[in-house]
């Protein structure tokens, strides 16, 4: 049992326990306060290294918009110290910034019054900004809104912004080279249409005393002639339609690169076609002392739908390159009809030769203007290289291709496919619109009107060496006046005349 005296004893030692205890507490809560102390002192201090080591500019302003805190960075980017940026706001004056179109920023539309003002952030807006040394510098700028925890609203605004003058100056001068190639590329194209039209119209230009030559030409051949004067009316002959073939070709490209190629599908009996343009060419090839085949399926008796001149160009065009690069041997015409993927009537026509072959890297470029296999071979054979390309450019105009099989050594197989679609109103047996042409005509009274007097006079003396009689007028004003006189059973107009051409006159 514990008498009075004991109790006082252990009063006393539980005073000095819970002295000890408080003391130890206090001291326990002081260190622990220390701690804590010491390491939001640590997180303070880590938390600023990182905001001065960022990159990119960062900047903080009040919901009034002055600036109460900025990195490093932002000072470099702006040009500023930071006694200069502190408590400047977005509406200073002394702020010379622009949009990307050159107008100036106005105070309420920079990121940072939006972001304050509507809580929302703004993101990549470009900005230029006049350093006060002068320099113009361009930045992209983020702006955010920074909350409070308690009451959700805006407390500050964080900006943060990247310099991109060296990304924006080479935009610009990327810019400035787009729009100098843009300038050199029309300049190139007009001046490609210039040549294009020029190279149309001297071969037209070229073309039309060139028709005038070989109409001569031909009407001489009607009349007696001795032997020497004969051989050197065929040597006029050919040479002018050599000339004339080039012409065409030249005139063709003109139009393939004005994109003016017409093409008139006309009921056409390919067999006659065929033979005829063999018969064209029999001349040239046995002059080389070359044979000449000519093979045709029998499905092909049924007249087609094709542009006949067009498909004779370029039957003309095959023949002339096979001829021009076989020196033994011969040259093969075949023909066959063939059926596209979707059941279209299409024509097959293959030029054979027993040449030189084309080389394999040669293939695809002796289809390209003014190509040949090598520029020997334009030494040796001559041409403009336009033959195999204008061919296929009319072949793609007329809804097909011309392919190659070659070999060197071994001659070379062109073939053209187009398509043609049979003639239905045309398929009682080989009858043609053009058959009605190769009977003999009556006679009849003409009037001939062209402005070019070669013309007029080749015109007159053929109609009048086929029994025709012509009445020549060299103007649309004079034919009327003649019309208005007499009748004829004919009339030949120029399309194209100075003053009422051809139509005008008609009308």
């Amino acid at each position: 049992r514990f008498n009075q005296r004991d109790v006082q004893r252990l009063e006393k030692v539980a005073e000095l326990i819970s002295a000890f205890l408080l003391q130890r507490r206090t001291a326990l809560r002081a260190t622990r306060a220390a701690t804590k102390t010491g390491e939001e002192r640590q997180r303070h201090t880590l938390h600023q290294l990182i905001f001065e080591a960022i990159q990119e500019g960062v900047n903080v302003h009040t919901p009034h918009g002055d600036v109460i805190e900025m990195n490093a960075a932002c000072l470099r980017i702006l040009g500023l110290t930071r006694d200069e940026m502190l408590g400047r706001g977005f509406s200073d004056p002394r702020w010379r910034t622009f949009k990307a179109d050159g107008s100036p920023f106005l105070a309420d539309e920079y990121p940072v019054a939006v972001t304050l003002r509507t809580g929302l952030p703004v993101q990549n807006v470009p900005m230029g900004i006049e350093l006060p040394s002068g320099e113009l510098r361009w930045i992209v700028i983020n702006s955010v809104p920074l909350r409070n925890a308690e009451t959700d609203e805006v407390e500050y605004g964080v900006v943060t912004m990247k310099d991109v003058t060296a990304q924006h100056q080479a935009e610009l001068r990327l810019t400035a080279k787009n729009v100098e190639l843009a300038a050199a590329l029309a300049a190139a194209e007009k001046a490609n249409r210039v040549k294009t039209d020029f190279m149309g119209v001297m071969s037209h230009e070229l073309r039309t005393p060139m028709n005038a030559v070989l109409s001569c030409a031909n009407l001489l051949s009607q009349t007696r002639l001795d032997p020497a004067q004969k051989r050197m009316l065929g040597v006029l002959d050919e040479a002018g339609r050599q000339m004339l073939a080039l012409l065409n070709d030249l005139l063709d490209l003109s139009s393939f690169n004005a994109d003016k190629v017409r093409i008139d599908p006309q009921p056409v009996p390919l067999v006659r076609l065929i033979e005829d343009a063999a018969v064209i060419w029999s001349s040239d090839v046995r002059a080389k002392g070359l044979t000449l085949s000519v093979r045709i399926d029998p499905g092909l008796r049924a007249p087609r739908m094709v542009d006949s001149s067009r498909l004779l160009q370029i039957i003309g065009n095959l023949l002339a390159n096979a001829t021009k690069f076989t020196s033994e041997g011969g040259v093969t015409i075949q023909a066959w009809p063939e059926k596209a993927k979707g059941g279209a009537d299409r024509i097959a026509i293959e030029v054979e030769d027993t040449g030189p072959g084309v080389p394999a890297e040669a293939v695809e470029r002796i289809f390209s203007a003014f190509e040949q296999v090598d520029v020997s071979s334009r030494r040796r054979h001559g041409g403009l290289g336009l033959g195999l390309h204008v061919a296929r450019r009319l072949a793609n105009a007329m809804g097909g291709d011309i392919t190659l099989e070659t070999m060197p050594g071994e001659g070379s197989r062109f073939t053209v496919r187009i398509d043609a679609p049979i003639a239905q109103d045309l398929l009682a047996g080989d009858a043609s619109p053009n058959d009605s042409a190769r009977t003999e005509a009556e006679a009849r009274d003409v009037l001939c009107v062209d402005d070019n007097p070669r013309n007029l006079f080749v015109i007159s003396a053929m109609l009048r060496a086929a029994g025709h009689s012509t009445t020549e007028c060299s103007s649309g004003a004079e034919a009327l006046e003649v019309l208005g006189r007499r009748k004829f059973d004919v009339i030949m107009l120029d399309m194209v005349m100075p003053d009422m051409d051809g139509l005008e006159t008609l009308s």
